[in-house]
């Protein structure tokens, strides 16, 4: 019996993970981030190319944000988690020089089928390289 996959206040209730995100190309000013493509897309009129479908009820869990490739200076970006095209719960603040992980609790945005979650970005002006984030959601059926 695998415990971990039980859905009832008895057992353990695992989080799912949502596809990763993984952004290359940093440069200043606001993006949207696509669904594994680690492209970026210029925030143009609100629009979220490549947000994640919801297809079940259910609540997010966690917004993970994680430099897999530290930069060379301390500047911070800011990751906010959008639902439906508005922004939800804190923004993920992490500097372009610190590895993370920093994740953000989202346990109370409530997700139904139809719904589509997604991320936005902002990076200020750094000097040096840029570093390359890995970003994951967790979420709860």
């Amino acid at each position: 019996m695998k415990l971990g996959a039980r859905h009832s206040p008895s057992g353990a209730r695992p989080e799912l993970q949502l596809p990763f995100y993984q952004v290359t190309g940093i440069s200043p000013g606001t993006f949207f981030v696509p669904v594994n493509s680690g492209s970026l897309v210029a925030e143009a009129d609100e629009m979220e190319f490549g947000a994640y479908l919801i297809l079940t009820n259910g609540r997010l869990a966690t917004l993970l944000v994680q430099n897999i490739l530290t930069g060379d200076d301390s500047t911070v970006a800011s990751y906010r988690a959008r639902k439906n095209g508005v922004s939800v719960g804190e923004p993920v603040l992490i500097a372009n020089n610190a590895p993370g992980p920093v994740r953000v609790d989202l346990s109370f945005v409530t997700v139904s089928p139809g719904d589509t979650v997604g991320l936005r970005v902002t990076f200020p002006a750094f000097a040096g390289s840029a570093p390359v984030p890995k970003l994951g959601y967790t979420w709860m059926p």
